[in-house]
């Protein structure tokens, strides 16, 4: 057509949008195994050492992939370690030294002579940077079932629950961010049954807040780095990001969206067409590394539980100890209270390295509420112990202690079911016995 013609086409937008899209579908049909295996070369290339890029990050990621990192990544973190706190005022630098040493098998509770656990050890300095340092902690503690040094995991949980937006996401301000909001799932995925609503609320924001592409956007626009989180957070609660029909937007799946940031040669690019993105290299591949692991059967990125860590031996055995008391356990009844006490007693003799690897802690506490729970209150106690009293009153039966069987009886049948069963067995059959006997 002239110019003046081709100015006359009122639908020419139409041809211009659909040959974007067909650029776009050929751009996602990219072999996600060869960007996978090409940026993790790449990384591979690469000498590590700490901080938010070309460190932790990419360690992370090198090593939930199968791949083995040289010693001397390990000796450069160590040596970079002069306190249990990395930084004054950033957690989430304890935390992701956590989760890079976790993944290569190392002990978080002994780098360089400090304790990178106890480092996390107060609220206040967690939360000091914001909603983020919350949900690293948590991520961090969960990644081996670490024990928390001075502060819950409860405590971390509501104040995650907590920060959420009513519209269902999160963020650092007042507007829900998808990086934020996928971080957030990450650390609630070990506890979605409990919080199912809350989840489910942040991935209806999440389906919404993603891009005709499948990609998704914060800050300047879509990126590399916030498909990754989503990735991640999808399969932490295992949801298959290249199958679930909510994140699949005009054929396009997060997967394939992420692949079109890829650079040839291995890596990943922030903005389209704006170059290799050492952050968006790092978090673009540790997302295909939990993409990869899902695709496999294998546990979460996050969930380390099938790494070995290097422990001293001796630490190890105090620990090994306590566990075998904690899981004799078992089944919690009121029989339990002198197993229960015992193993609270072997657990709070152990210094904080050696309980950092009691892997059934949380075990032991959930024993201790169910315990108190049975025992009931003060008064409880007080009413089971007057009608015990009333039972060891009636002594040897003959036809004198009719009144005092009855007695005994009345009372405990007032009793609430839970005040019997602080009774016991025992006592009810010595009353029992008692009644049978008056009987003949």
């Amino acid at each position: 057509l002239t110019e003046d013609q081709k100015k006359l086409v009122a639908n020419y937008g139409e041809l211009t949008a659909a040959e974007e899209y067909l650029e776009l579908l050929t751009r996602v049909d990219a072999d996600i195994a060869d960007i996978y295996r090409t940026t993790g070369d790449y990384l591979a290339s690469k000498t590590l050492s700490t901080g938010t890029t070309n460190g932790e990050w990419a360690a992370l990621g090198l090593a939930r992939s199968g791949r083995t990192l040289p010693a001397s990544y390990y000796d450069t973190v160590a040596a970079a370690v002069k306190n249990n706190r990395l930084h004054e005022v950033k957690s989430t630098e304890n935390s992701r030294v956590i989760l890079a040493l976790t993944a290569i098998g190392r002990d978080v509770t002994d780098v360089n002579g400090y304790n990178l656990l106890a480092g996390l050890n107060e609220m206040s300095y967690i939360t000091r940077q914001g909603i983020n340092g919350a949900i690293y902690a948590l991520i961090a503690l969960d990644a081996h079932g670490y024990t928390p040094v001075g502060v819950t995991r409860e405590a971390l949980l509501e104040k995650i629950l907590t920060a959420q937006l009513d519209d269902g996401g999160w963020s650092l301000g007042d507007i829900s961010e998808v990086d934020l909001t996928a971080m957030a799932i990450q650390a609630l995925a070990p506890y979605y049954s409990d919080n199912q609503a809350a989840v489910d609320k942040a991935l209806t924001w999440l389906s919404d807040a993603q891009n005709r592409d499948g990609s998704f956007s914060t800050g300047d626009g879509a990126n590399a780095e916030s498909i990754a989180q989503v990735i991640v957070a999808l399969t932490a609660l295992g949801i298959d990001p290249d199958e679930d029909s909510r994140f699949i937007k005009t054929g396009i799946t997060p997967v394939q969206a992420l692949a079109q940031f890829y650079v040839e040669g291995g890596g990943f690019e922030h903005i389209k067409d704006t170059g290799k993105d050492d952050m968006a290299t790092e978090q673009g591949y540790y997302a295909l590394a939990a993409y990869a692991r899902f695709k496999a059967g294998q546990t979460s990125l996050y969930d380390m539980s099938d790494v070995t860590i290097e422990t001293s031996a001796a630490n190890q055995a105090a620990a090994d100890a306590v566990i075998a008391l904690i899981n004799a356990i078992g089944i919690v009844d009121l029989s339990k209270e002198d197993e229960i006490a015992a193993a609270r007693a072997a657990y709070d003799a152990l210094t904080d390295a050696q309980k950092a690897l009691v892997t059934n802690y949380q075990t032991l506490t959930n024993a201790e509420r169910k315990l108190a729970q049975l025992q009931g209150t003060p008064e409880d106690q007080e009413a089971a112990g007057a009608v015990k009293t009333l039972i060891d009153q009636i002594g040897t039966v003959d036809l004198t202690k009719e009144d005092e069987i009855n007695r005994a009886r009345s009372a405990y049948n007032a009793l609430t079911t839970l005040q019997k069963n602080l009774v016991g067995a025992d006592y009810l059959k010595k009353l029992t016995d008692a009644e049978a006997a008056i009987a003949q």
